[in-house]
């Protein structure tokens, strides 16, 4: 029995030691280190919940990175969802933070689940167990089928280091860092000259695996709900009111770099 509570005790010693060793002690200054005029290509698998209907959806994110500076890079985004194609520009920091969207981007990419690569990464040196926040907050204005809609998103996400794991996708491995990620969110859009009216309010938990030296994203998996409530009265108050709960496990692999 004494031997046996050695044996344990000297196991559960070494995973501590384990621990300590290849997380705890470790340090990463994460930030964006891409290469000029690569393009960085993803795949994403949605698994959709909508009341009792399953579906099954995949996606591919092409990410060219058109500049690439110590100051700012410049991503254009080509999403190809049900055979259609959405481009996306945007202006960023190598630590994240979004410098310019142009107008006519700006709310297709704060309507959008999130794209690869917009983790807003701390300006300090993070360790296993540290914790950093990003808040959302945007507003703007659209125009769908000649209707003009403005809206507003407010919310957090809140980032933790997981310590560093190493992922194999395609037989390649990759040295990342494992960061959780919770975040609450919600949107409302409105109907200009009209009461008809959208809120969505949303939940993210997820992970990212990111390259420890570069900060890319090579792997994220995610479990998003979302509950919009639509209003649309008319000029007796009677109008047509929906509540609609959504679930997506969206996972996205880093599939190829050229």
């Amino acid at each position: 029995m004494l031997i046996a509570f050695i044996i344990i005790m000297i196991l559960l010693g070494l995973f501590g030691y384990y621990l300590i060793e290849n997380n705890i002690n470790e340090s990463y200054n994460l930030k964006y280190d891409f290469i000029k005029n690569y393009t960085y290509s993803y795949d994403i698998k949605d698994d959709r919940i909508v009341g009792d209907n399953i579906y099954e959806m995949c996606a591919s994110v092409d990410m060219l990175v058109a500049n690439y500076t110590s100051d700012y890079i410049d991503y254009i985004y080509g999403v190809n969802l049900l055979n259609n194609t959405t481009i996306f520009t945007m202006n960023i920091s190598p630590k994240g933070d979004l410098i310019y969207v142009p107008s006519e981007n700006k709310y297709l990419l704060d309507l959008q689940l999130e794209l690869p690569n917009m983790i807003v990464y701390p300006e300090t040196i993070i360790e296993y167990g540290d914790t950093w926040s990003s808040d959302i907050c945007s507003n703007g204005t659209f125009l769908t089928d000649g209707r003009a809609f403005e809206y507003s998103i407010i919310g957090i996400k809140n980032y933790t280091c997981l310590g560093k794991e190493k992922i194999i996708i395609n037989k390649i491995g990759y040295d990342c860092v494992n960061i959780g990620m919770i975040s609450d969110y919600s949107v409302n859009i409105s109907e200009k000259n009209t009461s008809n009216s959208t809120i969505v309010i949303g939940h993210v938990l997820g992970n990212y695996w990111v390259n420890k030296d570069s900060g890319i994203l090579i792997k994220s998996d995610r479990l998003i709900n979302q509950i919009t409530t639509m209003n649309m009265p008319n000029e007796n108050n009677m109008g047509i009111f929906t509540e609609t709960e959504i679930d997506d496990h969206i996972i996205t692999e880093l599939k190829n770099i050229y």
